[in-house]
Protein backbone atom coordinates (compact mmCIF):
# COMPACT_ATOMS: atom_id res chain seq x y z
CA UNK A 1 0.00 0.00 0.00
CA UNK A 2 1.86 2.94 -1.30
CA UNK A 3 0.01 5.16 1.68
CA UNK A 4 1.17 3.08 4.21
CA UNK A 5 4.98 3.07 2.95
CA UNK A 6 5.30 6.73 2.39
CA UNK A 7 4.09 7.76 5.90
CA UNK A 8 6.62 5.93 7.77
CA UNK A 9 9.38 6.78 5.25
CA UNK A 10 8.62 10.72 5.90
CA UNK A 11 8.54 10.23 9.43
CA UNK A 12 11.72 8.45 9.38
CA UNK A 13 13.51 11.39 7.22
CA UNK A 14 11.70 13.65 9.79
CA UNK A 15 13.48 11.61 13.20
CA UNK A 16 16.80 11.33 10.92
CA UNK A 17 17.08 14.61 9.41
CA UNK A 18 20.60 15.35 11.24
CA UNK A 19 21.96 12.00 9.90
CA UNK A 20 20.43 13.09 6.60
CA UNK A 21 21.59 16.57 6.50
CA UNK A 22 25.01 15.23 7.73
CA UNK A 23 25.27 12.15 5.03
CA UNK A 24 24.34 14.88 2.28
CA UNK A 25 27.10 17.21 3.15
CA UNK A 26 29.50 13.61 2.95
CA UNK A 27 28.30 12.86 -0.77
CA UNK A 28 28.74 16.97 -1.62
CA UNK A 29 32.87 16.69 -0.19
CA UNK A 30 33.50 13.53 -1.56
CA UNK A 31 31.67 14.60 -4.90
CA UNK A 32 33.70 18.16 -4.46
CA UNK A 33 36.80 15.54 -4.04
CA UNK A 34 36.31 13.95 -7.21
CA UNK A 35 35.52 16.58 -8.78
CA UNK A 36 38.74 18.27 -7.83
CA UNK A 37 40.91 15.40 -9.31
CA UNK A 38 38.82 14.94 -12.91
CA UNK A 39 41.55 17.70 -14.53
CA UNK A 40 44.54 15.26 -14.05
CA UNK A 41 41.97 12.23 -15.05
CA UNK A 42 40.24 13.73 -17.82
CA UNK A 43 40.29 10.36 -19.94
CA UNK A 44 38.92 8.41 -17.30
CA UNK A 45 36.64 10.38 -16.03
CA UNK A 46 34.77 10.63 -19.41
CA UNK A 47 35.19 6.84 -19.92
CA UNK A 48 33.21 6.51 -16.56
CA UNK A 49 31.01 9.39 -17.75
CA UNK A 50 30.28 8.01 -20.57
CA UNK A 51 29.20 3.81 -19.85
CA UNK A 52 27.47 5.05 -16.82
CA UNK A 53 25.25 7.53 -18.61
CA UNK A 54 24.37 4.84 -20.98
CA UNK A 55 24.10 1.99 -18.13
CA UNK A 56 21.53 5.07 -16.53
CA UNK A 57 19.14 5.53 -20.22
CA UNK A 58 19.19 1.59 -20.09
CA UNK A 59 17.96 1.44 -16.06
CA UNK A 60 15.61 3.73 -17.09
CA UNK A 61 14.09 2.37 -19.39
CA UNK A 62 11.05 0.05 -19.57
CA UNK A 63 11.94 -3.93 -17.94
CA UNK A 64 13.10 -5.87 -21.12
CA UNK A 65 16.19 -8.58 -19.87
CA UNK A 66 15.41 -12.11 -18.97
CA UNK A 67 16.44 -12.13 -15.45
CA UNK A 68 14.09 -9.29 -14.51
CA UNK A 69 11.62 -10.70 -15.87
CA UNK A 70 11.61 -14.16 -14.86
CA UNK A 71 12.25 -13.69 -10.70
CA UNK A 72 13.66 -10.51 -10.15
CA UNK A 73 10.53 -7.87 -11.01
CA UNK A 74 7.75 -11.11 -11.11
CA UNK A 75 8.90 -12.04 -7.38
CA UNK A 76 7.81 -8.18 -6.27
CA UNK A 77 4.75 -7.64 -8.82
CA UNK A 78 3.06 -10.71 -7.53
CA UNK A 79 4.04 -10.04 -3.77
CA UNK A 80 2.44 -6.33 -4.34
CA UNK A 81 -0.84 -7.85 -6.17
CA UNK A 82 -1.54 -10.30 -3.36
CA UNK A 83 -0.19 -7.93 -0.34
CA UNK A 84 1.49 -10.25 1.16
CA UNK A 85 4.70 -12.84 0.44
CA UNK A 86 3.83 -15.84 -0.92
CA UNK A 87 5.76 -18.97 -1.79
CA UNK A 88 5.25 -18.73 -5.50
CA UNK A 89 5.21 -22.95 -6.47
CA UNK A 90 5.86 -22.73 -10.25
CA UNK A 91 9.46 -20.48 -9.94
CA UNK A 92 12.41 -22.30 -7.80
CA UNK A 93 13.99 -19.03 -8.08
CA UNK A 94 11.40 -16.99 -6.01
CA UNK A 95 12.89 -19.30 -3.55
CA UNK A 96 16.06 -17.76 -2.89
CA UNK A 97 16.76 -14.95 0.03
CA UNK A 98 15.31 -11.80 -1.34
CA UNK A 99 16.74 -8.70 0.11
CA UNK A 100 17.18 -6.45 -3.10
CA UNK A 101 13.73 -7.73 -4.57
CA UNK A 102 12.49 -5.87 -1.22
CA UNK A 103 13.88 -2.96 -1.98
CA UNK A 104 12.44 -3.55 -5.45
CA UNK A 105 8.95 -4.21 -3.94
CA UNK A 106 9.32 -1.05 -2.17
CA UNK A 107 10.30 1.39 -4.68
CA UNK A 108 7.73 0.32 -7.10
CA UNK A 109 5.08 0.24 -4.72
CA UNK A 110 6.15 4.02 -3.68
CA UNK A 111 6.79 5.13 -7.14
CA UNK A 112 3.58 2.88 -9.05
CA UNK A 113 6.17 2.07 -11.61
CA UNK A 114 8.46 -1.15 -12.02
CA UNK A 115 10.75 0.49 -14.24
CA UNK A 116 11.55 2.25 -10.71
CA UNK A 117 13.47 -1.06 -9.62
CA UNK A 118 16.73 -1.27 -11.62
CA UNK A 119 17.43 2.41 -10.56
CA UNK A 120 18.07 0.98 -7.31
CA UNK A 121 20.44 -1.48 -8.73
CA UNK A 122 22.45 1.28 -10.44
CA UNK A 123 22.93 3.37 -7.13
CA UNK A 124 24.26 -0.25 -5.76
CA UNK A 125 26.73 -0.20 -8.28
CA UNK A 126 28.13 3.51 -7.73
CA UNK A 127 28.68 2.54 -4.40
CA UNK A 128 29.95 -0.63 -5.28
CA UNK A 129 32.39 1.61 -7.83
CA UNK A 130 33.37 4.18 -4.65
CA UNK A 131 34.12 1.84 -2.41
CA UNK A 132 36.41 -0.17 -4.58
CA UNK A 133 38.33 2.77 -5.85
CA UNK A 134 38.91 3.61 -2.45
CA UNK A 135 39.89 0.33 -1.66
CA UNK A 136 42.76 0.66 -4.67
CA UNK A 137 43.68 4.26 -3.80
CA UNK A 138 44.36 3.71 -0.10
CA UNK A 139 46.65 0.71 -1.29
CA UNK A 140 48.19 2.04 -4.06
CA UNK A 141 47.11 5.89 -4.84
CA UNK A 142 45.04 7.72 -6.88
CA UNK A 143 45.93 6.74 -10.50
CA UNK A 144 44.99 3.23 -9.30
CA UNK A 145 41.48 4.41 -8.19
CA UNK A 146 41.14 5.72 -11.16
CA UNK A 147 41.94 2.96 -13.34
CA UNK A 148 39.78 0.78 -10.83
CA UNK A 149 36.52 2.26 -11.80
CA UNK A 150 37.87 2.50 -15.37
CA UNK A 151 38.76 -1.37 -15.79
CA UNK A 152 35.48 -2.91 -13.79
CA UNK A 153 33.32 -0.41 -16.62
CA UNK A 154 35.47 -1.81 -19.02
CA UNK A 155 34.14 -5.57 -18.59
CA UNK A 156 31.18 -5.83 -20.99
CA UNK A 157 28.84 -7.67 -18.24
CA UNK A 158 29.49 -5.94 -15.39
CA UNK A 159 28.79 -2.43 -17.26
CA UNK A 160 25.08 -3.82 -18.53
CA UNK A 161 24.60 -5.06 -15.15
CA UNK A 162 23.98 -1.14 -14.27
CA UNK A 163 20.80 -0.96 -16.52
CA UNK A 164 19.08 -4.07 -15.20
CA UNK A 165 17.41 -4.64 -12.07
CA UNK A 166 19.42 -7.97 -11.08
CA UNK A 167 20.66 -9.06 -7.85
CA UNK A 168 24.69 -8.78 -8.44
CA UNK A 169 25.75 -5.32 -7.77
CA UNK A 170 24.66 -4.75 -3.99
CA UNK A 171 27.23 -8.11 -3.67
CA UNK A 172 29.95 -5.98 -5.52
CA UNK A 173 29.01 -3.47 -3.10
CA UNK A 174 28.75 -5.85 -0.10
CA UNK A 175 32.52 -7.28 -1.04
CA UNK A 176 34.36 -3.96 -1.46
CA UNK A 177 32.58 -2.38 1.91
CA UNK A 178 33.44 -5.78 3.43
CA UNK A 179 37.36 -4.95 2.56
CA UNK A 180 37.45 -1.19 3.78
CA UNK A 181 36.13 -2.74 7.40
CA UNK A 182 38.44 -5.90 7.60
CA UNK A 183 41.08 -3.58 7.06
CA UNK A 184 40.06 -0.75 9.88
CA UNK A 185 39.54 -3.96 11.72
CA UNK A 186 43.22 -5.13 11.24
CA UNK A 187 44.08 -1.62 12.49
CA UNK A 188 42.63 -1.41 15.35
CA UNK A 189 41.64 -4.95 16.08
CA UNK A 190 38.18 -3.17 17.83
CA UNK A 191 34.87 -5.79 18.03
CA UNK A 192 33.06 -2.62 16.44
CA UNK A 193 34.71 -3.17 13.11
CA UNK A 194 33.64 -6.89 13.71
CA UNK A 195 30.29 -6.11 14.03
CA UNK A 196 30.06 -4.16 11.20
CA UNK A 197 31.71 -7.42 9.00
CA UNK A 198 29.36 -9.65 10.36
CA UNK A 199 26.56 -7.43 9.13
CA UNK A 200 28.12 -6.53 6.09
CA UNK A 201 28.26 -10.12 5.37
CA UNK A 202 24.67 -11.47 6.62
CA UNK A 203 23.37 -8.29 4.25
CA UNK A 204 25.18 -9.69 1.10
CA UNK A 205 24.37 -13.74 1.99
CA UNK A 206 20.40 -12.18 2.10
CA UNK A 207 20.93 -10.91 -1.58
CA UNK A 208 22.72 -14.10 -3.05
CA UNK A 209 23.84 -17.50 -1.81
CA UNK A 210 27.55 -17.33 -3.63
CA UNK A 211 28.04 -14.28 -0.98
CA UNK A 212 29.01 -17.36 1.08
CA UNK A 213 32.58 -16.93 -0.42
CA UNK A 214 32.89 -13.35 1.17
CA UNK A 215 31.90 -14.58 4.32
CA UNK A 216 34.35 -17.53 4.00
CA UNK A 217 37.04 -15.20 2.84
CA UNK A 218 36.70 -12.74 6.18
CA UNK A 219 36.63 -15.75 8.34
CA UNK A 220 40.28 -16.34 6.47
CA UNK A 221 41.17 -12.82 7.29
CA UNK A 222 40.70 -12.70 10.45
CA UNK A 223 41.95 -16.35 11.37
CA UNK A 224 45.11 -15.36 9.81
CA UNK A 225 45.86 -12.01 11.90
CA UNK A 226 44.90 -13.54 15.15
CA UNK A 227 46.61 -17.01 14.67
CA UNK A 228 49.01 -16.47 17.90
CA UNK A 229 45.96 -15.34 19.52
CA UNK A 230 43.87 -18.49 19.73
CA UNK A 231 41.09 -16.84 22.38
CA UNK A 232 40.89 -13.74 20.18
CA UNK A 233 40.03 -15.66 16.97
CA UNK A 234 37.34 -17.66 18.32
CA UNK A 235 35.87 -14.69 19.69
CA UNK A 236 36.37 -12.71 16.59
CA UNK A 237 34.74 -15.97 14.38
CA UNK A 238 31.95 -16.21 16.86
CA UNK A 239 31.34 -12.85 16.50
CA UNK A 240 31.43 -12.84 13.03
CA UNK A 241 29.63 -15.85 12.18
CA UNK A 242 26.50 -14.52 14.91
CA UNK A 243 26.08 -10.89 13.75
CA UNK A 244 25.90 -12.50 10.05
CA UNK A 245 23.37 -15.36 11.08
CA UNK A 246 21.14 -13.22 12.93
CA UNK A 247 21.20 -10.93 9.74
CA UNK A 248 20.01 -13.38 7.35
CA UNK A 249 17.70 -15.09 9.73
CA UNK A 250 15.01 -13.80 8.10
CA UNK A 251 15.78 -14.50 4.38
CA UNK A 252 16.34 -18.60 6.22
CA UNK A 253 12.57 -18.23 8.50
CA UNK A 254 10.87 -17.32 4.72
CA UNK A 255 12.30 -20.04 3.14
CA UNK A 256 11.80 -22.85 5.99
CA UNK A 257 7.63 -21.46 6.30
CA UNK A 258 7.26 -20.96 2.57
CA UNK A 259 9.28 -23.64 0.92
CA UNK A 260 10.49 -26.52 3.67
CA UNK A 261 14.09 -25.21 3.52
CA UNK A 262 15.99 -22.48 4.91
CA UNK A 263 18.78 -22.12 1.86
CA UNK A 264 15.99 -23.07 -0.89
CA UNK A 265 16.30 -24.66 -3.53
CA UNK A 266 20.33 -26.21 -2.43
CA UNK A 267 20.55 -28.99 -0.37
CA UNK A 268 17.70 -29.78 2.00
CA UNK A 269 15.24 -29.82 -1.42
CA UNK A 270 11.80 -28.13 -0.17
CA UNK A 271 8.15 -27.57 -2.03
CA UNK A 272 7.42 -28.89 -5.28
CA UNK A 273 11.21 -30.41 -5.93
CA UNK A 274 11.78 -32.93 -8.78
CA UNK A 275 14.76 -34.24 -10.45
CA UNK A 276 14.35 -31.21 -13.45
CA UNK A 277 14.93 -28.56 -10.84
CA UNK A 278 17.68 -31.15 -8.85
CA UNK A 279 19.29 -31.18 -12.52
CA UNK A 280 19.15 -27.39 -12.86
CA UNK A 281 21.41 -26.72 -9.58
CA UNK A 282 23.54 -29.71 -9.95
CA UNK A 283 27.06 -29.25 -11.34
CA UNK A 284 26.48 -32.00 -14.02
CA UNK A 285 27.09 -30.24 -17.50
CA UNK A 286 26.74 -26.90 -16.10
CA UNK A 287 29.45 -24.58 -15.16
CA UNK A 288 33.63 -24.84 -15.43
CA UNK A 289 33.17 -27.96 -13.20
CA UNK A 290 30.51 -29.92 -14.95
CA UNK A 291 32.33 -28.85 -18.44
CA UNK A 292 36.02 -30.16 -16.73
CA UNK A 293 37.30 -27.03 -16.52
CA UNK A 294 37.95 -26.35 -13.19
CA UNK A 295 41.21 -26.10 -13.82
CA UNK A 296 40.52 -22.52 -14.55
CA UNK A 297 39.13 -21.48 -10.83
CA UNK A 298 42.42 -20.47 -9.27
CA UNK A 299 42.81 -18.36 -12.17
CA UNK A 300 39.82 -17.71 -13.21
CA UNK A 301 39.73 -13.69 -13.90
CA UNK A 302 42.80 -14.50 -16.60
CA UNK A 303 40.89 -17.42 -17.94
CA UNK A 304 37.53 -15.19 -18.53
CA UNK A 305 39.76 -12.66 -20.10
CA UNK A 306 41.28 -15.12 -22.31
CA UNK A 307 38.36 -17.39 -22.88
CA UNK A 308 35.48 -15.68 -21.33
CA UNK A 309 32.75 -15.51 -24.11
CA UNK A 310 28.68 -13.34 -23.36
CA UNK A 311 25.99 -15.99 -23.79
CA UNK A 312 28.16 -19.66 -23.73
CA UNK A 313 28.73 -22.26 -21.58
CA UNK A 314 31.25 -22.33 -18.52
CA UNK A 315 31.14 -19.00 -17.09
CA UNK A 316 29.99 -17.51 -20.15
CA UNK A 317 31.36 -13.88 -18.65
CA UNK A 318 34.01 -11.62 -20.15
CA UNK A 319 36.20 -10.28 -17.17
CA UNK A 320 37.04 -7.02 -19.11
CA UNK A 321 41.25 -6.49 -19.39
Amino acid sequence: NRAALWLPLLIAAVVLRRSLRAALADWRALLRAIAAEIPRFKAHAAFIALMLGLALLTALAMPHHWDELVYHLLGPVRYLEAGRIEAQLDNFYLGFPQQTEMLYSITISLLGRDSAAAPVHFGFGVLGLLASAGVARRFAGRAAGWMTVVLLLSSFNLAALFGWPYADLPVLAYGALALIAAERWRESRADGWLLLLGAIGGLAFSVKYTAAALLLALGVFIAWHERRAPARLLRGGLILGFVAAIVFLPWAIKGLALYGNPVYPFIFNGVNWDAGRSAAFSFSGRGLLGMDAAWQLPILPLAATIFGLDKTGGFGFTAGP
